[in-house]
């Protein structure tokens, strides 16, 4: 994916398919991938097949951590000329473009994309269960564990009750552009509108419970899906501030990769937190004796609750899941509150700094007295002018 992205990036008109291959630095990608991977891996690993302290879950982790400090080094330090397999020709711009990222606003606008990336992300376990003309998606994480664990509703109902989250995006996009384009608002009055609604929506989710209608349950989920849908173009355009000083096409790039990075690592990491929240809320329940071999697969435990027959260690495992849900929805409302928080400050700041520049009168332009010729008063050319003329009068008489 990096190597088409960079490929693509370079696409100049002239240049050959050899001269744009020699653009994809080829160290950068072996850093990325031995960085990103062992990490994700042992993050997976811990807590389901190994534990923390085992060296299997240790190893990724350091090792990830090694090389993805040095793919920071490499492109924030200008050293790459210097490194060795590299082509003469070869392009020095970063692979990354973690430069952009310099600045309170570069980390909030980047950042938020990776948010939004964990927000919005396939959820692999359980989509497989379903029938192939059904994509679900983990629409903020286990929605579809709810409506189907929860709510015991069938994969086709899931996908219904998930439509508020879905068709809400593509009209919140238009929007927002129409509010950009048409009446002139600022784009970061527009990121701030997204993230409030992004925020008040996860945090209505965790109203979500068994107790709730059908009703209830598409109402709460509105927000939610209006505040990401508006997320998606609004961000796109505060990427563009980041650009003043260098190429306009490394912004959606970033952006991008941003997005889709957080998608992979939201899936661990947020799926790891269900899985101890779980195992928590298991131990004070009649299973605190098997809660740690029950949560080694926390998506196969859900499975197997939804094929159990009713009974009372079903409402039992149902009750702790619910709370381990509505655990999840509350720490996404609270990233997201951290972000609206971060945006908030820029939006003052840009407020601070707009009525500064209107403030900010013409200096008149000021001459040097010094430099100014002499002036002359009328009464001194008056009296001039009768001593010359009393003078010729008395060389005349």
């Amino acid at each position: 994916m990096l190597g088409v992205l960079v490929y693509n990036a370079s696409d100049v008109q002239g240049r050959t398919s050899t001269a744009k291959l020699s653009d994809v630095d080829v160290i950068a990608v072996a850093l990325f991938l031995t960085s990103v991977v062992p990490l994700l891996l042992g993050l997976s690993l811990a807590g389901s097949l190994y534990r923390w302290s085992d060296w299997q879950v240790i190893v990724p982790i350091a090792s990830g951590g090694f090389f993805l400090l040095l793919l920071i080094g490499k492109e924030v330090i200008p050293f790459g000329d210097r490194l060795p397999f590299r082509s003469g020709g070869a392009s020095t711009k970063p692979l990354l473009g973690l430069k952009l990222l310099r600045g309170l606003h570069g980390v909030t606008t980047f950042g938020g994309a990776l948010f939004l990336g964990i927000l919005v992300s396939r959820l692999p376990d359980l989509t497989d269960t379903l029938p192939d003309r059904v994509q679900m998606y983990g629409l903020l994480f286990f929605l579809p564990i709810y409506y189907m664990v929860i709510k015991e509703h069938s994969a086709l109902a899931t996908g219904l009750f998930l439509l508020p989250q879905t068709l809400m995006m593509a009209p919140c996009a238009g929007v927002v552009l129409v509010l950009v384009r048409v009446f002139s608002l600022s784009h970061h009055w527009t990121v701030l509108l997204s993230w409030l609604c992004t925020t008040c929506g996860i945090g209505l989710l965790a109203l979500l419970g068994a107790d709730r209608s059908a009703t209830s349950d598409v109402l709460l989920n509105l927000l939610s899906g209006f505040g990401i849908g508006a997320l998606l173009p609004a961000l796109a355009l505060s990427a563009r501030d980041c650009t003043k000083h260098t190429d306009t096409r490394e912004a959606p790039m970033v952006l991008l990769f941003m997005r889709y990075l957080g998608s992979a690592s939201g899936l661990v990491i947020v799926g790891l937190v269900f899985q101890r929240v779980l195992r928590h809320n298991l131990g004070s329940t009649k299973f605190w004796n098997e809660a740690d071999e029950m949560t080694k697969y926390a998506t196969t435990l859900m499975y197997s609750i939804r094929e159990m027959s009713t009974s009372q260690d079903k409402q039992i495992l149902i009750g702790a899941t619910e709370k381990t849900l509505r655990t999840i929805w509350l720490a996404l409302a609270t990233g997201s509150f951290v972000a609206l928080l971060l945006n908030c400050i820029i939006a003052v700041k840009s407020l601070r700094q707009t009525r500064s520049s209107r403030n900010e009168a013409p200096r008149p332009i000021t001459e040097d007295a010094s430099q100014r010729p002499p002036v002359l008063e009328t009464a001194d050319l008056e009296l001039d002018y009768l001593r010359v003329k009393e003078g010729y009068l008395k060389a005349y008489l």
